[in-house]
C-alpha cells in the first residue's frame, strides 16, 4: 500500500511541475545574421568576390566591409582604412543589405593566385561576420561561356560571322563548328574555327550564297584539348535583314574590342568594330565607316557630353548581298571616360554608288566609384540614425536637417574629388511647389578618396526651413565631380533621388 500511495505522488508531483514548466513563455527567436563569402574565378585570376546574406536583419547602408589578403594586392578593396561602405556593393541601394542578397565587388585587375581573402564585417563596433575564402590556383576545362552571330540576324544567301567565346584552360584546344542543321550550310561540314584576339573568342565566316531558307536553326560549337571537351550550341536566324536587290534594307552591328573596363583608365584600350550587313546587288560598292564616342552623365537621359569621332578602315568595298567587318583605324583609351555615367558607341555607315546610309550603336555603363545618398534627418551631424521622411513645413518642434551623404573610392585617378552642384524638391502630388536647397546652390567641396562625407545642404548646422507648403516631394541632388589634383577636368556626375517626403 505505501509502494502504490508513493508512487501516486510522484507521478501527481511530475505532473504538476510539467504542467507549471510549460507554460513557461518561449524564448525569443536568435536574430543573428549569418552570411556565406565565395570568389569567382577566371583563367586571369579571381575576378569578383561575392558575399550572401543567408539569414538575419538587414545590414544598416552605414556599415562597412573589410578586406585583408595574404599577399601585396594593390587593388583599392584593401586600402579603405574606413573599410567598404555596404551600398557600394549592392548597387548604391540606401535601403541596406537584405537576407537573400549579394554583396558583390569586383578586382580589376584580377588577383593573383594562390591567396586567402578574409573578409570582416563590421557594424558600428560590432563584428557581424569573419570569414576567410581561399583562392587557389585552377585547371578548369574549357567552357563555351556565349555563343552569337555577326550580323544577328543575316539574310537569305549573306555571309555572317559566328562566334563562341570560352573560358577555362583553352591550352591545345582545337574548335570546330558543326553547321548540317542549317539548310545550305550542310555542305559546309564541320569547319575549324580560329581565335580571333581582337574579339577574344572563336569566330568562323559563313561565305554568302550558301542558305536556302529563311528560320532560326542550331549551330553546335565541339572541341577537345589534354584539359577537357567542350559542347555549346549558337542560335542562327536567317532572313532578318530584308529581301534581296535594291539599295534598302541596310543594318549595322557595332561592337568592341577587348570589353570596356568599368572605371576611366589608361589602359586596356580597344578597337571598335562595325558589321555591315548588305542585301543588295551592286558589286564592289565604297564603304565609309566613323566610330562616334558619346556620353551620357547620370541622372540625365538625353545630353550627350565629350563626343569623339574616330574613322574606319578606308579603301573597302562590298559585293551584294554579303556583310563585311569594318574596324576603327586607331584604338580608344578610356582614361576620359566619365564616371557614374554611360557610353555610346555609334557607327554610322555610309555605302557609295548611291545606296544610302544607316546607324548602328551599342551602350556600356560605367562603374558607381562615386556614390550619393540625400537624405533628411533629426542629427546636426549627419548621422544615418536619425533618418526620417516626414515633418512639419511649419517646423513643429524643429525643422530636420536635409544631409547628403558622398563616398569617393576613385583610386585609378585623382584619389581627393570636389563636387558641387544642385538638389532640389519637386512635389509630386497636389499643387506644384518647387524648392532648390538651398537656393544658391551646392558649393564646390572637397571628398577625399577612401572616405563619406556627410554634407549638410543648406551649409554648417542649419536646419531646413525652405519647404513652406504640404505635400509629398521628391527629393534630388546632381552634382558635377572635378579632378583636385589635375586641374579642374569633369570627371564624373552624381546623382540621386532615393528620398521620398511627405510634409504636412
Amino acid at each position: 500500500m505505501a509502494t502504490i500511495l508513493l508512487l501516486a505522488l510522484t507521478v501527481t508531483l511530475f505532473g504538476s511541475i510539467f504542467a507549471f514548466v510549460t507554460r513557461f513563455p518561449p524564448p525569443p527567436a536568435q536574430n543573428i545574421n549569418q552570411f556565406q563569402a565565395s570568389l569567382v574565378q577566371s583563367t586571369s585570376g579571381i575576378t569578383q568576390l561575392k558575399i550572401l546574406q543567408e539569414s538575419g536583419p538587414t545590414v544598416p547602408s552605414g556599415d562597412h566591409i573589410f578586406l585583408q589578403s595574404t599577399r601585396a594586392i594593390g587593388n583599392w578593396q584593401f586600402s579603405q582604412p574606413s573599410g567598404i561602405p555596404v551600398p557600394w556593393g549592392i548597387g548604391n541601394s540606401s535601403n541596406g543589405w537584405s537576407t537573400g542578397q549579394y554583396w558583390t565587388t569586383t578586382f580589376s585587375p584580377a588577383l593573383k593566385v594562390p591567396t586567402n581573402i578574409t573578409v570582416y564585417i563590421v557594424s558600428a563596433a560590432t563584428l557581424l561576420f569573419m570569414g576567410v575564402v581561399p583562392g587557389t590556383a585552377q585547371n578548369v576545362p574549357p567552357l563555351v561561356t556565349a555563343t552569337y552571330t555577326v550580323p544577328s540576324n543575316p539574310g537569305l544567301k549573306v555571309g555572317f560571322q559566328i562566334f563562341a567565346v570560352l573560358s577555362g584552360n583553352t591550352t591545345g584546344l582545337s574548335v570546330n563548328v558543326s553547321l548540317s542543321e542549317i539548310p545550305g550550310l550542310s555542305v559546309l561540314g564541320t569547319p575549324l574555327m580560329a581565335y580571333n584576339a581582337t574579339a577574344g573568342a572563336w569566330m568562323y565566316t559563313v561565305p554568302s550564297g550558301y542558305t536556302s531558307a529563311n528560320g532560326t536553326y542550331l549551330a553546335f560549337i565541339q572541341g577537345a584539348s589534354s584539359v577537357g571537351t567542350i559542347a555549346g550550341s549558337v542560335s542562327v536566324t536567317i532572313g532578318g535583314s530584308g529581301a534581296v536587290g535594291g539599295g534598302s534594307g541596310l543594318t549595322v552591328d557595332v561592337g568592341m574590342s577587348p570589353q570596356p573596363p568599368t572605371y576611366p583608365q589608361e589602359s586596356p584600350s580597344a578597337y571598335f568594330w562595325a558589321t555591315v550587313t548588305y542585301p543588295g546587288s551592286k558589286a564592289n560598292v565604297p564603304v565609309y565607316v566613323n566610330f562616334t564616342i558619346s556620353q551620357v552623365p547620370g541622372g540625365r537621359s538625353s545630353t550627350l557630353y565629350a563626343n569623339t569621332t574616330i574613322p574606319g578602315q578606308t579603301g573597302l568595298t562590298v559585293s551584294g548581298p554579303s556583310s563585311l567587318t569594318v574596324y576603327s583605324q586607331t584604338s580608344y583609351n578610356f582614361n576620359t571616360w566619365l564616371l557614374n555615367s554611360s557610353v555610346q558607341i555609334t557607327a554610322t555607315v555610309t555605302l557609295g554608288s548611291g545606296v544610302g546610309t544607316a546607324t548602328g550603336s551599342i551602350s556600356f555603363p560605367t562603374q558607381n566609384l562615386l556614390a550619393v545618398m540625400v537624405y533628411v534627418t533629426t542629427s546636426s551631424s549627419g548621422a544615418t540614425s536619425g533618418i526620417e521622411n516626414h515633418f512639419s513645413h511649419s517646423c513643429s518642434p524643429t525643422c530636420p536637417y536635409i544631409y547628403a551623404e558622398i563616398w569617393d573610392n576613385f583610386t585609378a585617378g585623382p584619389t581627393t574629388v570636389t563636387v558641387s552642384g544642385l538638389a532640389w524638391a519637386n512635389t509630386t502630388t497636389g499643387t506644384t511647389h518647387d524648392y532648390e536647397i538651398p537656393n544658391t546652390g551646392i558649393a564646390s567641396t572637397t571628398v577625399t578618396e577612401g572616405t563619406a562625407l556627410f554634407l549638410n545642404l543648406n551649409g554648417g548646422t542649419t536646419r531646413e526651413s525652405q519647404i513652406a507648403s504640404a505635400g509629398t516631394y521628391m527629393l534630388r541632388i546632381w552634382l558635377t565631380v572635378k579632378s583636385t589634383t589635375a586641374g579642374t577636368p569633369i570627371i564624373g556626375y552624381l546623382y540621386d533621388t532615393s528620398v521620398t517626403l511627405t510634409v504636412t
